[in-house]
């Protein structure tokens, strides 16, 4: 995202200039490209768009900044909703949620509490699912085509450096509670080389992202050139042997061709043969996803929702 759409949208989040900016040519081209909607309703739908298509997907709610736990309860309500009405429709209940949505900055108690409660939704959403499809099955109706890269889980995103620990613990947490939970490492960060071995060894899915640079203090990698190159070490970590005895999920969220190129020899040369899936927000670099797609990779799209499109660039800049 460039810098004179970032000053838009910094703008957007004065209440005084939304208005007028959301008037703007380029802020409704947007919107179109890069949203999925206003709210649940039509996220799901555009979700159905996807999956018919053979495409997999992951929910992400574009909720309002975490200040208080009544803005965490209004945050969660929508994005459980969101799972309820997945499972209704017999799609795989995907979501990407920032580990920060849960509340652990403010009170780790409450944390916990609203990662039982997402996980209680999670569990309830999928067994609806389930008894659609059993019913579909007796009416002698044909259930949905599974989709390769695709099914049920809740992936603990990051937007800030410093908060991959607090998304291991969550990942852990829901996975005590029956979801299929997976996380996301960042490639700027050294330790994500220890992370990656243990959501192996947990058979957990595994989001790998570049992430900003790391920051002073914290170790890792500074420069472009560096947190690539780790990113391709930590690759051919996800699509290793000991990765394919646990039955590891490498989700590989790739910028551009280069990096995509990339990956994707680490792939072949492997031998890997487990699903896997290259990952892209919606409308973003719209010629690679059509050109992966076209050639029968499995590409998985981020579909950003919500009302307050103007937080969009923290939400998504990793």
């Amino acid at each position: 995202m460039g810098g004179l759409q970032n000053a838009i949208m910094s703008l957007a989040a004065i209440p005084a200039t939304r208005s007028l900016v959301s008037l703007l040519p380029s802020v409704k081209r947007f919107r179109r490209l890069h949203m999925a909607g206003g709210d649940a309703e039509e996220a799901v739908e555009m979700a159905r768009d996807i999956s018919r298509s053979g495409g997999s997907f992951g929910l992400v709610q574009i909720g309002e900044p975490v200040t208080s736990n009544d803005a965490i309860g209004r945050n969660l309500a929508i994005l459980t909703e969101a799972m309820d009405m997945l499972g209704r429709s017999g799609l795989d209940v995907s979501i990407t949620l920032d580990v920060n949505d849960l509340g652990g900055a403010i009170s780790k108690t409450a944390s916990l509490r609203n990662v039982l409660g997402v996980a209680d939704r999670f569990v309830r959403a999928v067994e609806s699912r389930e008894a659609e499809t059993q019913q579909r099955i007796k009416d002698g109706l044909k259930p949905p085509t599974p989709v390769v890269g695709g099914g049920d889980m809740i992936m603990v995103d990051i937007t800030s450096i410093g908060d991959q620990q607090m998304a291991m613990t969550t990942c852990e947490e829901f996975s005590h509670h029956g979801v299929r939970a997976g996380c996301t490492i960042l490639a700027a960060l050294e330790r994500s080389e220890t992370d990656a071995k243990e959501l192996i060894a947990r058979r957990s899915p595994v989001r790998l992202v570049e992430g900003p640079p790391a920051t002073p203090g914290v170790p890792g990698f500074a420069t472009p050139s560096e947190i690539r190159d780790n990113y391709l070490d930590l690759a051919r970590l996800l699509v290793s042997e000991e990765a394919g005895i646990n039955s590891a999920f490498p989700i590989f969220s790739v910028k551009d061709a280069a990096l995509a190129k990339a990956v994707l020899g680490i792939v072949g040369q492997s031998g890997w043969s487990d699903p896997y899936a290259l990952e892209l927000p919606l409308g973003a670099n719209e010629r690679l996803q059509e050109a992966l797609s076209s050639k029968g990779f499995p590409v998985r799209l981020l579909l950003p929702f919500g009302e307050r499109w103007w937080l969009y660039p923290e939400r998504l800049s990793a």
